[in-house]
């Protein structure tokens, strides 16, 4: 082409990808020719000009994607163990989107160590999930202390991330010293976020600048919702999470984690808050209590130093546990039965994930077990590796945090020093990877892509000492057009389609909840993006007033709600085009319960000229 002086001119073309993945297009510009005019003489004295442009594109599947990990910690002792697994995809996979992983780590808690920034596969927004970023990390680096793996390079690394972490957690400060998810946008404070914000400050202290005023201002409202005559504490504020902290039996549990905060700090009126406090915990623990509240009673006095109450709460405790394939673990009798879907693993409830590792923390909070009580601790820390995602975190917040933990001091007092492993993989009795876990690399995280996403295979453990194994299915399967727990619609106007293209798109949701409660906890719309359209700013700007948080993160549009009525919503949002885009696919409009993912629903967003 021709470009005349101070002229332009354009050429398109269109590209149709045949694989998913990342593709980069290099274009050039190169002249061939320089002249006053198009038709004139070159010009001899100039000479040769080029360019280049990189982009690139990231071609992905249609439909929701899913990931199903299974992990397993597995012990030998100069044997061998053969621990078999199976990968089947569902019949209704998206063509071509399947991957499929081994992971070899010898540490429960290596993720923990290498990426605490993404233990949980979810939006981590508000003032609680910014917690699970921050709490495992001096119960991760007391564990390494205690087995001599302690680096400079992890610690100064670590001490880097609890400052940053402190530092956001103060934007969820209110100005009455409490903290609540979305800081003064909330009516009130939270006692429970309070709570939790003062256990890691602190638990952080040690490692990094905290101000101790805000400490206690924090202690001043905790100490003002104290009963005077029960000696237990009130709770005020928004519980985002019904299931494990409604009721009126909420109070018992909310002392016991208060308690557990006193006990460690210098605050002034701690001794008889915390004298009253105990008094409360006593006198619960002789009636009948919910399963959670049993376990925060078993830590509580195992803190305390009650052995009389811790052992009788343990009696109880024991009588409800569930033996169940060489693991022990806990579950609430009263949880939902969820409506189950093909394309929604369900691993146990966040619930069930923290009682089991409050039980497992109140152990490691006694006196020093005897050898059948570690053989009882090993299994219960055997069921919580098994519920481990991919990234070392479990399904939610707060059971992230309480397992970690709970991991963290049990591996502490287990940890055998010199421990090396040799993994293998197989497919079909072929081995096809070979891992190595020795001292030098036992927090290294190894991972290796399976060459195929269906078949038979099995891991091979030798050696002497622990080392967890994960296999990992990423898949994504069609939207299946159909509400559950939530009914959510979505329209967009035909009318913003003009000539075939659409540069401004409304798209407006309507959103109830219709689930067995009143209302949801805090729920989650995850909205992907059209191809080459992003979220209009003014649009941006207006959502936010409506609701508590809004963010972007890659082409995800994700929007925080305190919770879900039966009564509709409707949350409009605009979209503008970037670059154009031909034969666009539909994408996915996903809202779920942020406590009890089997709580959602999932809706196909169309481009309008598509229709």
């Amino acid at each position: 082409m021709c470009v005349c002086p101070k002229g332009r001119a354009s050429y398109s073309w269109n590209v149709t990808a045949n694989s998913l993945g990342v593709i980069s297009f290099n274009v050039t510009a190169q002249t061939t020719f320089i002249g006053a005019t198009c038709g004139g003489p070159p010009n001899t004295t100039q000479p040769p000009r080029s360019d280049t442009v990189i982009k690139t594109v990231i071609v992905e599947a249609e439909g929701i994607e899913k990931e199903v990990t299974y992990s397993n910690l597995v012990c030998v002792e100069g044997n061998n163990a053969q621990i078999p697994f199976s990968i089947t995809p569902p019949a209704n996979m998206v063509k071509g989107s399947a991957k499929a992983s081994v992971t070899v780590i010898g540490d429960p808690l290596g993720h923990a160590v290498n990426n605490p920034d993404s233990l949980i596969q979810m939006p981590t927004g508000c003032g609680e999930q910014n917690l699970v970023k921050l709490l495992p990390i001096p119960a991760v680096l007391a564990y390494l202390n205690c087995s001599g793996q302690l680096t400079k390079e992890i610690q100064d690394k670590a001490v880097q991330y609890m400052a940053t972490g402190y530092v956001r957690q103060l934007g969820f400060k209110r100005y009455d010293g409490t903290f609540s998810a979305f800081g003064q946008r909330d009516p009130e404070g939270s006692s429970w976020l309070t709570a939790l914000s003062l256990y890691t400050f602190q638990k952080i202290k040690q490692y990094t600048l905290v101000d101790p005023t805000v400490i206690n201002q924090g202690l001043v409202a905790l100490e003002k919702s104290q009963d005077l005559q029960s000696g237990c504490f009130k709770v005020s504020g928004t519980l985002f999470n019904s299931e494990l902290k409604g009721g009126a039996e909420n109070e018992i549990s909310f002392t016991a984690y208060v308690v557990a905060i006193l006990m460690e700090t210098n605050y002034p009126g701690a001794q008889t808050l915390l004298r009253n406090g105990l008094g409360c915990l006593d006198a619960a623990s002789r009636r009948e209590q919910t399963l959670y509240n049993l376990a925060l009673l078993f830590y509580a006095f195992s803190l305390s130093g009650n052995e009389e109450r811790r052992n009788a709460t343990l009696a109880k405790l024991k009588k409800l546990a569930i033996h169940e394939n060489g693991g022990i673990h806990w579950e609430q009798t009263d949880k939902p039965i969820a409506e189950k879907y093909p394309f929604f693993y369900a691993p146990p409830p966040s619930a069930d994930i923290e009682i089991t590792g409050y039980v497992l923390l109140g152990f490691t909070k006694g006196p020093a077990p005897s050898q059948e009580e570690k053989s009882y601790m090993t299994q219960i820390a055997v069921w919580l590796v098994r519920q481990q995602n991919s990234q070392g975190g479990f399904r939610s917040t707060a059971d992230t945090v309480v397992a970690l933990q709970a991991l963290a001091e049990y591996s502490c007092l287990v940890y055998k020093k010199g421990a090396t492993n040799r993994v293998t993989v197989s497919l079909a009795r072929q081995v096809i990877a070979t891992f190595n876990v020795q001292p030098s690399n036992r927090l290294l995280v190894q991972r290796r892509m399976l060459p195929s996403q269906q078949g038979n295979y099995s891991f091979g453990v030798s050696g002497n000492g622990c080392c967890l194994i994960q296999s990992t299915v990423k898949y994504n399967v069609p939207v299946v057009r159909k509400n559950s727990t939530f009914s959510l619609s979505v329209n967009t106007s035909s009318g913003s389609c003009i000539n075939g293209a659409a540069f401004i798109i409304p798209i407006n949701l309507t959103l109830s909840y219709n689930g067995r409660k009143n209302q949801s906890n805090m729920a989650v719309v995850d909205m992907k993006l059209l191809s080459g359209y992003s979220v209009q700013y003014q649009s941006l700007l207006q959502l936010r007033q409506q609701v508590p948080k809004v963010e972007q993160i890659n082409n995800h549009l994700i929007i925080y709600l305190s919770s879900v009525q039966r009564e509709p919503i409707s949350l409009p949002v605009s979209l503008e085009m970037g670059n154009r885009v031909q034969n666009f696919q539909p994408q996915s409009i996903y809202v779920y319960d942020y406590y009890d993912q089997d709580e959602n629903a999932v809706v196909e967003v169309r481009h309008p000229c598509s229709h």
